[in-house]
């Protein structure tokens, strides 16, 4: 052991630790780099997905279209020709004074009712799912750290002592660059999707990070949809469930009555040809317009 390390620290015979890490860096040096490319290519991919989805752009339509009518008696907002993505977040906070629902369940409900198939909309997004997980400063970081470790490799072990391995190293490296060059080219594309020309002509670093922004943005909103449509199936069905059982309930009391009373019985029989006695659990089919329709009247 004594021996490996003395052949180890060099010719110099000082650098031993600088070795060591150089060898551990190493080790993890293509995972990290493959894992950087694929996250920006997600975070790409996703980016691309929202600028070309054609039911998102129908329901923040729909967003800006209620927002208008809101804004009716203020002359400064009224006739907006857009809105800046973060008031996606505020939908679901901003309730009606009457009943307490809040915009988001109202949008809900005029996208099931006026534009049927618009969601779920997660078939054309299907990307946008992960990016809440992903870290974009983590993304950088990593990255420069493996710049930093490569060139440390160099230093470490020169010439053709690891050559072979250098250059796949560089290679993946140079992958994982390209990857998040094309992120930063989606992001600020998707600053000008959303309307946020200016964020272009900053730093370009501060434009990639607004752009991430807004991709969350929009998941968030995606997201809380699908809760609200969740929300109000379940509880649609739990409805739905008790009138059933109600009535079956009351159907055998009635049974029960009419024992003593043939004629009675014999209705009782026709009606339970007829279906009437179906089994409280069978399956209820669910509209989803149906369905918020009942949720927003249970409010």
């Amino acid at each position: 052991v004594e021996q490996f390390l003395w052949d180890l620290s060099g010719e110099g015979k000082t650098r031993l630790k600088e070795r060591f890490e150089a060898i551990l860096v190493a080790q993890s040096f293509s995972e990290n780099a493959r894992l950087i490319a694929h996250d920006a290519s997600l975070l790409t991919n996703a980016a691309g997905e929202v600028m070309r989805s054609e039911k998102l752009r129908i329901a923040l339509a729909s967003v800006l279209t209620l927002g208008n009518c809101l804004n009716r008696g203020n002359t400064a907002r009224a006739n907006a020709q857009g809105f800046k993505l973060d008031v996606l977040s505020n939908l679901g906070r901003t309730k009606s004074p009457l009943k307490g629902i809040t915009l988001l369940e109202y949008i809900v409900r005029l996208l099931q009712k006026n534009q049927s198939g618009v969601l779920p909309m997660r078939d054309e997004l299907s990307f946008l799912s992960e990016c809440a997980t992903k870290n974009l400063d983590c993304i950088y970081q990593v990255f420069a750290e493996l710049e930093r470790s490569l060139a440390d490799v160099r230093h470490e072990f020169g010439g053709a002592e690891l050559a072979s391995r250098v250059f796949i190293w560089e290679r993946e490296l140079q992958e994982a660059a390209s990857a998040l060059e094309k992120m930063e080219d989606a992001f600020s594309e998707l600053c000008e999707f959303g309307g946020e020309r200016n964020m272009i002509d900053s730093a370009r670093r501060r434009a990639v990070r607004r752009g991430f922004e807004l991709l969350l943005s929009v998941e968030e909103f995606q997201r809380s949809m699908e809760t609200v449509m969740t929300q109000a199936i379940e509880q649609y069905v739990h409805s739905s469930a008790q009138q059933r059982a109600t009535a079956h309930k009351n159907f055998e009391e009635s049974s029960s009555r009419a024992a003593g009373n043939p004629s009675m019985l014999a209705l009782n029989r026709v009606n339970t040809n007829q279906g009437s006695s179906e089994s409280a659990t069978a399956p209820i089919p669910v509209s989803a317009s149906a369905a918020m329709s009942f949720y927003i009247r249970a409010k």
